[in-house]
């Protein structure tokens, strides 16, 4: 309702004054009176004052329509991620030891809490997988990472791939 309202007013605004110039040219044209030049004036500074402001309310409704479908985006990507999802990339996040590579420049090494800077390949038991961004200011790396349940309950993780710019490079398997 409110939408339909918005755009009566949006569009009233326009004809409103058409009107207004058209009433005002014939109550002058019937009296034989020529149309004073100020009227005229008048009327086309009251139409360009709401072609402005037309102007200005499509530009908001244009930023707000943006702006909805960035949290609409956020919103679903959000949703999308289980709670097993979210456990594991938390539990990832408070292991910055696991990067294989060290840090250049005085830069550490660490994992963004972004949502697309850890993301589960695959939670199946035969390979479960996740792939991780990590950087330290000056240079990034691409992770893919093997996980499983401890008897404990706690995660176990182990770096099988990193890419940091010059190709993929695959760690050895680890004697278990």
């Amino acid at each position: 309702m409110k939408k339909n309202l918005f755009r009566s007013r949006l569009f009233l605004c326009a004809p409103a004054a058409f009107c207004l110039c058209a009433a005002l040219l014939c109550a002058c044209s019937a009296q034989g009176n020529a149309v004073p030049a100020s009227a005229h004036e008048q009327a086309l500074a009251q139409l360009k004052a709401q072609d402005a402001e037309l102007q200005a309310l499509t530009e908001q409704v244009a930023e707000l329509k943006a702006a909805l479908a960035d949290a609409q985006r956020a919103a679903v990507l959000e949703d999308t991620r289980t709670e097993r999802e979210k456990r594991l990339a938390a539990d990832l996040y408070a292991h910055p030891e696991l990067i294989p590579i060290e840090g250049t420049l005085g830069g550490t090494m660490r994992f963004f809490p972004d949502e697309s800077a850890v993301r589960v390949l695959s939670t199946a038991s035969y390979m479960p997988l996740v792939y991780a961004y990590a950087e330290d200011g000056h240079t990034a790396v691409n992770l893919l990472f093997r996980f499983e349940n401890a008897a404990d309950g706690a995660l176990k993780w182990r770096c099988v791939a990193y890419d940091h710019g010059g190709g993929l490079t695959l760690l050895e398997p680890q004697a278990e």
